[in-house]
């Protein structure tokens, strides 16, 4: 029988992205936070990931992350698949926060009607 373990991220930090000026998916190059590390530290040690056979990742920098933290404690393979992510709202990657990019969805509803 397979059997699949959905897993969230641990908690990123955007503040050395956004100061580098990264917009839009740029911002998916965001690393863990240290207590982000420290959580999935913790929660590597389930043993709820014991048999498994691989992991896949979205190629977010914070996914990757974590999936070779539980990796790494289980001698686990990793498959990095390209279009595991999140939904894209903005193809413009003009975007660097979550209010900036309501401000450019709302100039594009209202430049559409």
């Amino acid at each position: 029988m397979t059997k699949f373990i959905l897993l969230r991220h641990g908690e990123p930090t955007y503040d050395e992205i956004v100061k580098l000026g990264f917009k839009g998916t740029g911002l998916a190059l965001a690393p863990l936070t240290p207590k982000g590390i420290s959580d999935v530290q913790e929660t590597a040690e389930n043993k709820i990931f014991e048999n498994s056979d691989i992991l896949i990742s979205s190629p977010y920098t914070r996914t990757m992350q974590t999936a070779s933290i539980i990796a790494k404690r289980h001698n686990l393979d990793i498959k990095v698949e390209p279009l595991l992510h999140e939904w894209i709202p903005d193809l413009s990657n003009n975007y660097n926060t979550e209010e900036n990019l309501k401000q450019i969805g709302m100039r594009k509803t209202l430049c559409k009607k």
